[in-house]
C-alpha cells in the first residue's frame, strides 16, 4: 500500500500518511475490537475513489472484484430520500458477515470505506 500511495497519489501527502498508518495498524491487529472506518471527504477529483481502490487492491488479491468488497453508489441504489429507513434495513440485512469485509459507499462523489470494515484506534 505504501508503494502504491507514494507512486500513484499526488497532492494528498497528509491523507496518504494517515491512511497508510490506519490501514497498516489495523491489518497488523489480529483481533481488533472496533471496525476501521475511513471517511474520505473532498471535491470531485481529489482522489477519494482512487484511494479506496488502492486500499482494496492491496488487501484483496481480486481487488474490487473480491466478493468481500460490495460497492454501493447511493444515488443509484437508494434514489428516494423518503425511503431511508427501508434502505437502512436492507443494508443491515446484507452485511451479515464479519470481521474484515469492506463496504464502499459512494454518495455524490464522496466515497467512504465503512460499515463493517473494522477500525483501529
Amino acid at each position: 500500500l505504501k508503494a502504491d500511495l507514494e507512486e500513484n497519489l499526488f497532492g494528498q501527502h497528509v491523507a496518504s500518511k494517515v491512511i497508510l498508518k490506519a490501514v497498516t495498524d489495523f491489518m497488523k491487529n489480529k483481533n481488533p475490537k472496533k471496525p476501521l472506518v475511513l471517511s474520505l471527504h473532498g471535491w470531485t477529483g481529489t482522489g477519494k475513489n482512487f484511494i479506496s481502490h488502492l486500499i482494496v487492491k492491496n488487501i484483496y488479491r481480486n481487488g474490487m472484484k473480491s466478493s468481500f468488497v460490495p460497492q454501493f453508489v447511493a444515488t443509484a441504489r437508494f434514489p428516494h430520500p423518503g425511503e431511508v429507513q427501508t434502505y437502512k434495513t436492507a443494508i443491515a440485512n446484507e452485511f451479515n458477515y464479519f470481521p474484515k469485509e469492506k463496504e464502499i459507499f459512494s454518495v455524490m462523489g464522496c466515497k467512504a470505506i465503512g460499515a463493517k470494515l473494522m477500525y483501529y484506534t
